[in-house]
């Protein structure tokens, strides 16, 4: 009995964990796929704003990362706009014969339709110069 009911447990346990993977709110941009997909430098000129997978969040604000140079650079947003000091810093990796970048969305704040504000996980891609 004592199996049985340990098994069950172990099952409700496992079930609601993943149904709280479908129910994640993820960042994005729109189009692609964070963390797998890569993105052609002209396409990801014309991405105006980090989306979300669940229209009861809004994009309070990102950090917004990538490497250069041997350098890292952290680039602050106080919105879900992609702002012209971001694309100009990646067209800028563009004149020192960079083939690839990867750019990083971390510490993405959003705010649910009941004012809660929640830091969701980092996305990355990578941008082909």
């Amino acid at each position: 009995m004592k199996k049985i009911l340990l098994a069950l447990t172990v099952l409700t346990i496992t079930i609601f964990a993943n149904g709280q993977d479908k129910n994640k709110v993820q960042a994005m941009l729109p189009g692609y796929k964070p963390n797998v997909d890569t993105i052609e430098l002209a396409d990801f000129l014309k991405i105006s704003d980090l989306v979300l997978n669940d229209n009861k969040y809004s994009i309070l604000g990102f950090d917004f990362t990538f490497t250069h140079d041997g350098y890292e650079t952290t680039l602050h947003c106080h919105s879900s706009k992609l702002t012209d000091n971001i694309k100009d810093s990646i067209i800028k990796s563009k004149e020192k014969n960079i083939k690839i970048i990867k750019i990083y969305f971390e510490n993405i704040v959003v705010k649910s339709k009941d004012d809660l504000n929640i830091k969701i996980s980092p996305i990355f891609y990578n941008i082909k110069i």
